[in-house]
């Protein structure tokens, strides 16, 4: 069996790195560097507290970059 590399959308990898808010189902906002995302918008921000959250894909309505 080969091992397949996990290829990520181009446009969700453009976010990786940069802050960002994220728009959650239940009306809340999370900000921060987003560390890490898949193709189903699980992904993990770094808050500017130094604390890590993940946040699953079924509760994200958005992304968006953060203007500084």
């Amino acid at each position: 069996m080969q091992d397949k590399e996990f290829n990520v959308n181009k446009q969700f990898l453009a976010f990786k790195g940069k802050k960002v808010i994220v728009g959650l189902r239940n009306n809340m906002e999370c900000e921060g560097t987003l560390i890490a995302i898949d193709n189903y918008l699980n992904a993990i921000i770094e808050t500017d507290d130094k604390e890590t959250q993940a946040l699953k894909g079924g509760e994200v309505n958005f992304i968006v970059l953060k203007e500084d």
